[in-house]
This record gives structure tokens, C-alpha cells and sequence, in this order.
């Protein structure tokens, strides 16, 4: 807790101009029984506007609401590369999707279509795939009982490359996939199956 709060304590960041992502521990030095163990409540995650707990092995977890408790990030390091990638790509051209799995089971199913991976942004809840011209992203976005819900985000560098964005996602996914109506990244809605158009 203590190295947690030195190396991290005061950290803010705000990737795309939304709530920050905030690092601390705040006075509060409690200590948590939780389902995967101890923890300590050390992150305030902006997009999910809700605490994430710290593990001693640095992974972090999240029960929000009346969602049970899941594992987000394998590390701190981790958690603090997925950002990164975000902000490398936000201003890239993008379309979205939903991609519904049973719980516990991440989106992919067949890589062969996409960029390569990039492990040291990925973790339980994100997944990265980058090449000099598109990535991919594939973000948790909620788990209620039974299923989990997926965020998938196509990026392309130019506007023509985004036109392989549904083609390519759905032959990489098994699960039940559909076109978002709605852009969290822009925070508008978009036509269901057409590119955000906004950068």
C-alpha cells in the first residue's frame, strides 16, 4: 500500500477529455476483504465514474453497483499502457460495435484478421491489437448476470480504411455482435453500421 502510494498517489490523467482517472489512496489506508482477496481502494476510474480496488499483486478489481466483482487490469503498469494506446489512436477514424459473450469470456475468437497484438496494453477487461494503419480495441463494458457486454472499436488512420472495419470484426468474433448507435469516445449518437465520422 504504502509503495502503491508512493509510486502512484496523485496520478490524474484524462485520455479523451472525460472524467479523470485518478490515483490515491487519499488518507483511507483500509483494507478490503474481497472475493480475490485483499485490497485496498486506491483508483477513482473516470469513465466508470466508480473506485477500483488494488490487489497486492497489482491487479486491480471492480464491483460496480450490483455487478459482482471482476478482475479489470493484470497490473498497474498495464492499466496504465491501455490509456496510452487510446490516446495514440482517439483521433483516428472509428467505428463501434457490441459484442455479447457468455460471462467471463473475452469478444475474439479468430486474430488472424487483425493487426497485431499488443500484450502490454491488454488485460481481462481490454484487449489491443495495433498495425501502423488500424487497431483495434475491445473494452468490457458491463456484466450482468449471465452475459457480458463488449465495446469493440475499430480505428483506421484514414477515412477508406475504416470501411473494413465490419467485415474485419466480424470475422474475428464468434459471439453475438452488433453495430453501436452510439460513440462513447465522440459522446454521440451514429447511424448503426456507419463509421463515426467525427475525429
Amino acid at each position: 500500500m504504502v509503495a502503491f502510494e508512493d509510486r502512484y498517489g496523485g496520478l490524474s490523467y484524462s485520455v479523451t477529455g472525460g472524467n479523470p482517472m485518478e490515483y490515491g489512496l487519499e488518507g483511507d489506508n483500509s483494507v478490503l476483504d474481497t472475493p480475490y482477496g485483499p485490497a485496498f481502494p486506491g483508483i477513482v476510474d473516470g469513465s466508470w465514474t466508480w473506485g477500483l480496488d488494488v490487489l497486492a499483486d497489482g491487479r486491480t478489481i471492480m464491483g460496480p453497483g450490483r455487478l459482482p466483482y471482476r478482475v479489470i487490469d493484470r497490473s498497474l503498469e498495464q492499466r496504465l499502457e491501455r490509456p496510452a494506446m487510446l490516446f495514440e489512436v482517439h483521433t483516428w477514424f472509428h467505428q463501434v460495435f457490441e459484442c455479447f459473450t457468455p460471462s467471463d469470456v473475452g469478444p475474439i475468437a479468430d486474430e488472424a484478421g487483425l493487426p497485431p497484438p499488443v500484450p502490454q496494453a491488454s488485460g481481462p477487461a481490454e484487449v489491443w491489437w495495433r498495425g501502423p494503419d488500424v487497431a483495434v480495441q475491445a473494452v468490457l463494458a458491463g456484466w450482468p448476470p449471465g452475459r457480458d457486454r463488449w465495446v469493440v472499436r475499430y480505428f483506421a488512420r484514414r477515412p477508406w480504411q475504416v470501411f473494413d472495419a465490419a467485415p474485419t470484426i466480424y470475422a474475428a468474433m464468434c459471439h453475438e455482435t452488433v453495430p453501436a448507435s452510439w460513440c462513447g469516445l465522440c459522446g454521440e449518437p451514429i447511424a448503426a453500421g456507419s463509421p463515426c465520422v467525427r475525429r
